[in-house]
């Protein structure tokens, strides 16, 4: 009998290897890129997921997940939740709506394009690529019920 055990995706290390391993242009080349399915046609991408991810089943979860990598600018492992960081810079709660709302891609079109305004200087790599690699209905009812829990209504 044999078991086998899924190992989690090093989210750290994937941002440490797009840090690092990367020329500026090739990082840029995936700044550029204008939605995640259009990720694969940049040769930086195969530089950064894991040895056979690239034909098999997950490589769109690797792609949602390298596409936000520009928008932060390191790892600290106590930074707030993204839902958090969303409700403390005030995003609205119309945009925020319009993520909960839309469909698979356009919902994470919208999310990047609320993340790209927030100019974050570090994010938790751990929690962020993990809420962006399952991403799926209850990942993004987790993102939008933890801005309520951070979002201050006395401001409204």
């Amino acid at each position: 009998m044999s078991v086998t055990t899924e190992t989690k995706p090093d989210f750290v290390g994937l941002k440490r290897a797009y840090e690092t391993r990367l020329s500026n242009g090739q990082r840029a080349d995936i700044r550029r890129a204008p939605n995640f399915e259009e990720l694969s046609l940049v040769p930086a991408v195969y530089r950064l997921v894991p040895p056979g991810a690239a034909d098999g089943p997950q490589f769109e979860r690797w792609l949602r997940v390298i596409h936000f990598l520009p928008l932060a600018e390191g790892h600290n492992p106590d930074a707030p939740t993204l839902g958090a960081m969303l409700a403390r810079r005030k995003i609205s709660e119309t945009r925020m709506m319009q993520v909960a709302r839309s469909e698979f891609p356009n919902d994470l079109r919208y999310l990047r394009q609320l993340v790209s305004e927030l100019d974050l200087p570090v994010v938790n790599w751990d929690r962020l690529g993990a809420l962006l690699f399952y991403w799926g209905e209850q990942n993004k009812r987790r993102l939008i019920e933890d801005f309520y829990a951070n979002y201050d209504f006395s401001d409204s």
